[in-house]
């Protein structure tokens, strides 16, 4: 009797590994549909008739994927629009102070565009741990949060 409530633990334990593993996602498996899936589990997503990913965090937060499947690259961006009025030089300097404090993520300043464009990516060659990627999500929405902040009180976005 022991011995068979031993077996039915240690099944058990194998049985909630093997769900509390993490997905991963083969590289031939990245797909727009496949990520939508994924992110849909935690945030709101939509797929355009580019095939380019909308993740949104409530009303205003959102990172947009871009899949490049021929050279394995995950692109991750978001995009503000600089007020017409915005000094090139003082939108240089914040975009260079931005980059130094923060690791994850670069921001690009667009004089001819007058837009701020945040950008990350993740090469897939090996495939993608998908909580990894819902992580890096939540991070990339934290930034933009501290990004509008910073780069209001600067009085550079519209």
């Amino acid at each position: 009797m022991t011995r068979a409530i031993g077996m039915m633990f240690l099944l058990g334990m194998l049985a909630f590994n093997v769900w509390a593993a993490p997905k991963q996602l083969a590289a031939n498996e990245v797909s727009a549909s496949n990520l939508k899936s994924v992110l849909g589990e935690r945030y709101g997503t939509s797929i355009d008739d580019d095939g380019e990913v909308t993740v949104k965090k409530g009303e205003y937060f959102q990172v947009h994927l871009r899949i490049d499947s021929k050279n394995k690259v995950l692109s991750f961006y978001q995009g503000w629009t600089a007020k017409p009025s915005a000094d090139k030089t003082k939108c240089l300097e914040k975009v260079n102070r931005w980059n130094l404090e923060r690791g994850i993520s670069s921001v690009v300043y667009d004089a001819e565009n007058k837009a701020f464009i945040l950008c990350y990516y993740l090469v897939f060659t090996g495939g993608i741990d998908t909580t990894n990627l819902l992580d890096t999500i939540g991070i990339l929405l934290s930034n933009e949060e501290d990004f509008l902040k910073d780069f209001y009180e600067a009085g550079l976005l519209e």
